[in-house]
């Protein structure tokens, strides 16, 4: 039975056993992620802990906590119990969105997980044109290194950056890279996403893409874009039209089967505008 979450916006777990490697770990960042999903949501700022593999052919780019629950998820799955389901609490600080950036075909992959069990959308799209403007006069701190100042914009949003030519790895979090060092920091200039660097370690683990199947559903970014607008904008009714049995939770207590009353639009802004 679904919980009520984004008013109306639930996720579930999905089990990990069907995977493939796509290359290993150099290094394993680990970056505290605050985002809104609009800028007038009455939900206000949200906190995801995103984790960042960097091979030598790709970096991956996923949501730690979405993980821990599909890790939850696999090992009941496997055991034939009950499959774990995010809490309340963590489904707010879910950012739902996994990349993959290929170095070798200049291309990212971006996966959405949609909610209830409609699925995981998947799609291809040309790597990220960054024309990063260094403004080197402007320097910040991050786990004691000092990092130099860039901006950038780029799908719809500007962004600041700092990055460390300490560090020489190309790469950071979501798709941003094209920096002379690590980007440590990022923020967007009406402070509905910003990333910070909390840990680096070198590291080899594979990275792995999980195909959620049956559920994965290969599409092209305007289908996925409005696929996703839907399902903020009538809930329920994306839900069900997907076959989902969905129930509502009354002021009684109970619960029961939604009616077009209970609809709820969700303002909802996707990160590339």
């Amino acid at each position: 039975m679904p919980r009520l979450c984004f008013s109306q916006v639930v996720l579930f777990s999905y089990a990990l056993n069907d995977c493939k490697a796509l290359d290993t770990t150099r290094y394993v960042l680990q970056y505290k992620m605050n985002f809104m999903i609009h800028p007038k949501s009455e939900y206000g700022m949200h906190q995801n802990i995103r984790k960042v593999q960097v091979g030598s052919r790709i970096v991956k780019d996923y949501s730690a906590i979405l993980w821990k629950w599909d890790s939850l998820a696999t090992e009941n799955y496997n055991k034939g119990l009950n499959m774990y389901n995010p809490t309340n609490k963590d489904i707010l600080n879910i950012y739902p969105l996994e990349v993959y950036n290929s170095y070798t075909k200049n291309s990212s992959k971006i996966t959405y997980r949609l909610t209830g069990k409609v699925g995981v959308l998947y799609w291809t799209e040309p790597d990220a044109k960054l024309n990063w403007k260094l403004e080197g006069s402007d320097t910040v701190k991050v786990l004691g290194y000092s990092c130099q100042r860039a901006s950038v914009s780029w799908g719809g949003r500007n962004y600041i950056a700092w990055f460390s030519p300490d560090i020489p790895i190309n790469a950071g979090p979501y798709r941003f890279r094209g920096l002379p060092g690590l980007i440590m920091k990022v923020k967007e200039a009406t402070n509905m996403y910003s990333w910070e660097l909390q840990g680096l370690e070198q590291k080899k683990e594979p990275i792995n893409e999980y195909r959620y199947d049956p559920m994965r559903k290969s599409t092209n970014r305007e289908k996925a874009i409005n696929t996703i607008n839907r399902m903020y904008d009538t809930p329920l009714a994306f839900m069900l039209s997907a076959g989902q049995e969905v129930y509502i939770r009354r002021k009684d207590g109970r619960y029961g089967k939604p009616t077009a009353e209970d609809e709820t639009h969700v303002p909802f802004e996707y990160i590339e505008k």
